[in-house]
């Protein structure tokens, strides 16, 4: 797919340190820019209409069903969003539901180091699966 420049990321969690680590990953790279969003802060879809991003990275380990709700609110009102699942464990009924809910890529925390090429895979059109 073909992206105006730079591609703006969406980072949703509480997890600020996974987020300083996303930056870390990202801010050598000159055609990303990324942005963080508080859920306990924040209100999610103010700044995601704030942002317009082309992906939102969530991560979907804080709680049981809020991952998947919150994947399906983003492409219930945002449909051309990309969505790249972060969790901590791999479990194959979350993979699943995660995919089904509308996600298009999934990794687990510990391979963050995969990002990068989770991302351009996405926004490539493909989906990218780490675990």
């Amino acid at each position: 797919m073909n992206f105006e420049k730079p591609i703006k990321i969406l980072f949703t969690g509480a997890d600020c340190h996974r987020t300083d680590n996303m930056k870390n990953l990202i801010s050598g790279m000159s055609d990303f820019i990324i942005y963080s969003n508080n859920p306990e802060r924040d209100d999610f879809f103010s700044t995601l209409v704030q942002v317009k991003p082309h992906l939102v990275l969530a991560d979907i380990s804080t709680s049981d069903n809020h991952g998947e709700h919150l994947i399906k609110s983003i492409k219930n009102t945002h449909p051309a969003i990309s969505i790249l699942a972060i969790n901590s464990e791999f479990a194959p009924s979350i993979l699943k539901k995660t995919i089904n809910a509308g996600a298009t890529g999934y990794i687990l925390k510990e391979k963050l180091s995969d990002a990068i090429l989770g991302i351009k895979t996405i926004l490539d059109g493909s989906i990218f699966i780490s675990v």
